[in-house]
């Protein structure tokens, strides 16, 4: 399948913690586009994760138990972000997707929510076999690396959009136009 023909969401979560297991996600964030379209689709969303914000992760990404305390919890954004990325032919971005797709998971497992199947790429892979001459393959390094235009790590839609650029230069550097040049990742419930 060409990629002209489908549409992605890069995306990034905020969490409690490192472990999807005890941690729950506090901020879910996405930009869906096509290589081909000038248009651009934002989800952003502060989710409240009925527990406190641990110190060490607000000093991390900003993010505090007041910005949190009126906001939706995961029961209702996860179904609206499951709605907004729907397609048979999307394809998820993020940057270390294990740790995303991993909380993603556990979040859609506490819902008891099935027949759920994202396909998926991790732009971390993808940059470390194009890039390999870069010493570091971490988002920041990447960013400054690569010219990419960011004002903030450690904010879901500032990363999403960090993710985004880095898989267009990623692209437009390894020339691959075809989903079968990739490695496409799938995580069923």
């Amino acid at each position: 399948m060409n990629l002209d023909d489908l549409t992605f969401v890069s995306f990034d979560t905020e969490t409690t913690s490192l472990s999807p297991d005890s941690g729950r996600i506090i901020e879910l964030s996405g930009i869906k586009f096509g290589l081909k379209e000038s248009e651009t689709e934002f989800f952003d969303q502060l989710i409240n994760p009925g527990e406190p914000i641990p110190e060490e992760i607000t000093q991390i990404n900003g993010i505090t138990d007041g910005m949190v305390k009126d906001k939706p919890k995961a029961e209702e954004i996860i179904p609206e972000f499951l709605k907004f990325i729907a397609g048979s032919r999307t394809i998820l971005l993020a940057h270390n997707a294990d740790f995303d797709i991993s909380f993603m998971r556990m979040e859609i497992t506490r819902l008891e929510l099935t027949n759920i199947s994202l396909k998926y790429l991790d732009t971390l892979m993808l940059a470390r076999r194009v890039y390999p001459e870069l010493g570091r393959h971490n988002l920041p390094a990447l960013v400054s690396s690569l010219g990419i235009k960011q004002e903030r790590f450690h904010r879901a839609l500032a990363d999403s959009f960090s993710v985004k650029e880095l898989f267009l230069k990623i692209i437009g550097r390894s020339k691959v136009r075809t989903l079968g040049e990739l490695e496409i990742s799938i995580f069923s419930v």
